[in-house]
């Protein structure tokens, strides 16, 4: 997952209207209709946090519970290149549709899938 320099841009500028400080009037909002404000005001914050890091900082990234992947695969289009990832999920039939998927996306060398209870980590 590769975005150029404008498409870049532009998500950033998405990015900067779900940033904690602008989530709420999306939340209050009539309008609009967030199944669940968590995941995207924590990725947000996430990417918020890494984009202050020099462009040459890497980060390494747990998804705890990573099916159906649009978290993860999110991460991985936004931070930095040099950022891996780990894929936990306790199913290993939802981990082997989200490392298929990593495949088609090319970017399966950058996430490591493991299988295990959150105690077991």
């Amino acid at each position: 997952l590769k975005l150029d320099d404008s498409v870049r841009k532009d998500f950033l500028s998405v990015i900067k209207l779900l940033s904690p400080q602008h989530i709420s009037r999306f939340i209050a909002s009539p309008h609009v209709y967030i199944q669940n404000v968590t995941p995207p005001y924590l990725l947000a914050l996430a990417i918020q946090q890494s984009m202050e890091r020099s462009k040459s900082s890497s980060l390494r990234v747990l998804d705890m519970a990573c099916s159906p992947g649009g978290k993860l695969f999110m991460l991985i289009d936004s931070l930095p290149i040099g950022s891996k990832f780990v894929a936990n999920d306790i199913s290993e039939k939802k981990l082997e549709r989200i490392r298929s998927n990593a495949a088609k996306f090319g970017v399966l060398d950058r996430v490591d899938f493991i299988s295990a209870l959150g105690q077991d980590l």
